[in-house]
């Protein structure tokens, strides 16, 4: 396993946690897409007229955040950091809109391996235009932990506020942050 991915409701300092994981422990991460594609859109809560997203544009978005993650992964033997991954999607998809279609799942299914930092609610509410559930937040976090219990998966929790935070974020990856890739086995060469 080479994977620790930061996950939970939003305004949980996932990209914080991300970003410092990645710096402390030197390793490559990926940011989450529907920031990306949500701004570029000018979607999301904060949008004139409210939320302007729909369920092709969640798929457009679990596509890509699913391309980005594998290309990463092909890119570097090294581990990584995720500031998202498809489970995310699957939680959106299902809040949003009832049944998550199949091929969400079955990627989600199919992911490499990984740990997750499964961030509590707990560090305030800040205010974003992309956010929409400032009070929902202790549910959504009850829907991550049952999901990533249900479906077998290794995760921590993650709480606490400031370096707390990040130093127990820290504790939970180093076993897999802290993991180098092999070098190769240089050969001798061939004796005289």
């Amino acid at each position: 396993m080479r994977i620790v991915c930061i996950t939970g409701p939003e305004s949980t300092g996932k990209t914080t946690l991300c970003q410092a994981l990645a710096r402390r422990f030197g390793v490559p991460w990926l940011a989450e897409y529907a920031r990306e594609h949500l701004t570029a859109c000018g979607s999301g809560a904060g949008a004139p007229g409210g939320t302007r997203y729909d369920r092709d544009t969640v798929a457009t978005i679990a596509r890509e955040q699913w391309r980005r993650e594998r290309a990463l992964l092909e890119r570097t033997e090294s581990p990584v950091v995720l500031d998202t991954d498809l489970a995310v999607i699957f939680v959106w998809w299902q809040e949003k809109y009832g049944a998550v279609p199949q091929w969400i799942d079955q990627a989600w299914a199919g992911q490499a391996p990984r740990l997750y930092l499964l961030c509590r609610p707990d560090i305030g509410w800040r205010p974003d235009p992309l956010r929409e559930s400032p009070h929902d937040l202790d549910r959504l976090f009850d829907i991550y932990r049952d999901l990533l219990t249900e479906r077998g998966l290794r995760f921590v929790e993650i709480q606490g506020t400031g370096a707390a935070r990040t130093a127990a974020a820290v504790q939970a990856a180093a076993p897999i942050l802290s993991l180098r890739p092999r070098s190769p086995v240089a050969s001798s060469p061939p004796a005289r």
